[in-house]
């Protein structure tokens, strides 16, 4: 399977430099992307689970970027310009916090 990151080394890029490497990849390798995974720290208590990305999961994580100043504002970024340049692409949002919602209230 084809991994963006690892294949293209692109995890020190910035989000629009990341994504010209990848769409010049796809032109000259053609491989099939057929979804697009971002990883959100903070969901708030939004999310307790994976969503598909729509206009209201993108309101709902610009309201958490407080809770996750340096990390949800980029991700936002991502979400943005693949929906720009793909709008077709099926996107789907991993949230930290879904996973801390899991912990038990005797292990916090």
């Amino acid at each position: 399977m084809f991994n963006a990151t690892r294949d293209l080394c692109l995890r020190d890029r910035d989000n629009r430099t990341a994504f010209s490497i990848l769409a010049q990849t796809r032109q000259s390798r053609k491989p099939t992307i057929e979804s697009n995974l971002d990883r959100i720290v903070s969901g708030g208590e939004y999310f307790s689970t994976s969503v598909i990305v729509d206009d209201d999961v993108v309101d709902k994580i610009e309201r958490c970027c407080a809770l996750a100043p340096l990390h949800n504002p980029s991700a936002l970024a991502c979400i943005a310009l693949c929906r720009q340049k793909l709008p077709a692409l099926l996107q789907v949002c991993v949230f930290d916090t879904a996973f801390h919602q899991t912990i038990v209230a005797a292990h916090v």
